[in-house]
């Protein structure tokens, strides 16, 4: 690859990006899904950091979910550069993504985990990347993140997810190192809560990202005048999509077309279904008492 394909590579998700201001800088590399404690200890250590878009596991499985998109992860790190990774990127070899880093970047750093691995068929790792440096007597510094426990077990996003999956959301959370959230838009519902005496905020979430294990919990929404709410969180397991909608305590208004920040504090319950309308405002009022 030349410069020009370089800069192609970055251009979409990177539209204002200056190079000349990421040069001879400290770069952490890797996936950053959900940006959790292990992540940290990385990007704490960066100027900025280089992450793949769409996430890699994604491309070849799509069984898989993020744990963070795009915007979510900015607003986690604000300095992330994002490169296009599809299946001709990931079939370069180790040796020609190093060459992209060395080209594009002339890091003074390059901070990674102790377990990345990049390249096709991942043949790359801190070896490679150090034989590397060595081979072109590059004046940069590897800086190896040993791995981070939380609770006596390594922080992986794939630990992350299949906390979520099953319903342990705290055990995600302290992962994470923040409550699990989604950025999204309000959408206008059915109104079924509003009948109740719950109404309630519908919201539309992103098809890439990962969503907790479909239940009752409680939680925070953020608007955007930046007041913050208490919220009940429904999550249901339609037959086609999931469906997400929360209860804010104290608060009356309209916010269709708002785009919210919803984090989740705790899991209550599981969905079960009601034989009426009675049974279902008594449950809501009860769960509400948790919140």
């Amino acid at each position: 690859m030349n410069e020009k394909q370089y800069l192609k590579l970055l251009s979409k998700y990177n539209p204002q990006l200056d190079l000349a201001k990421v040069k001879e800088k400290a770069i952490a590399i890797g996936a950053f899904d959900g940006c959790h404690l292990g992540h940290m200890e990385l990007l704490n250590k960066a100027d900025y950091a280089l992450a793949f878009w769409p996430l890699p596991k994604t491309l070849f499985s799509k069984d898989i979910k993020c744990l963070t998109v795009m915007e979510e992860k900015r607003y986690l790190y604000e300095n992330f550069i994002f490169v296009e990774f599809d299946k001709s990127f990931a079939a370069q070899s180790a040796e020609h993504f190093m060459k992209f880093i060395e080209e594009t970047f002339t890091p003074k750093k390059i901070i990674v985990g102790w377990d990345f691995r990049f390249g096709r068929r991942l043949e790359g790792g801190v070896i490679e990347i150090e034989q590397y440096i060595s081979k072109n007597k590059l004046n940069t510094e590897l800086v190896v993140i040993p791995p981070v426990l939380v609770d006596g077990v390594i922080a992986k996003s794939t630990t992350v997810r299949d906390h979520l999956i099953s319903g342990e959301l705290t055990k995600a959370n302290n992962m994470l190192g923040y409550e699990f959230f989604c950025f999204s838009e309000v959408i206008k519902g059915k109104g079924v809560g509003r009948t109740l005496g719950f109404p309630t905020i519908n919201l539309v979430i992103d098809d890439k990202k990962q969503l907790p294990l479909p239940g009752v919990y409680s939680g925070k929404v953020l608007l955007e005048d930046n007041s913050e709410y208490k919220v009940a969180i429904s999550l249901l397991d339609k037959v086609e999509r999931l469906e997400l909608e929360a209860f804010l305590i104290d608060f009356s208004g309209d916010l269709y077309g708002q785009k919210v920040k919803l984090s989740f504090s705790k899991f209550l319950r599981p969905s079960k279904k009601f034989a009426s309308f009675e049974e279902l405002k008594a449950q809501i009022a009860l769960d509400v008492q948790f919140v």
